[in-house]
């Protein structure tokens, strides 16, 4: 594996749109994208890549936000204070994440 190709979407629609036509491996997304609620995107981001591990990258580490995010269909929650950490952790979410949908399919 060479590494992830990074694409990056200013909105919600954006990411959308590059989450049905790419397929990527993760999706990293701000629960806070542009003011918009990058949370509520999670079942949708869902349906269009279902192979996709989705990821949400906050500076608020509430509960109740990570439980959200959670029951909506990410498969991680992650703090902006691992920024420096961010290449390994998704790695190891995406190697996870393929692991649980072989062993659920």
């Amino acid at each position: 594996m060479l590494g992830p190709k990074t694409m990056v979407a200013g909105c919600i629609d954006e990411a959308l749109s590059i989450a049905e036509d790419e397929q990527p491996d993760a999706i990293l997304i701000d629960a806070n994208l542009n003011g918009a609620d990058g949370i509520a995107a999670l079942p949708a981001l869902r349906s269009l890549a279902p192979n996709t591990a989705l990821i949400v990258f906050t500076g608020a580490m509430s509960g109740s936000a990570r439980s959200r995010s959670l029951q909506l269909g990410a498969d991680a929650y992650i703090s902006k204070l691992h920024v420096g950490r961010i290449r390994e952790l998704v790695r190891e979410i995406v190697l996870e994440a393929r692991v649980r949908r072989r062993d659920a399919g």
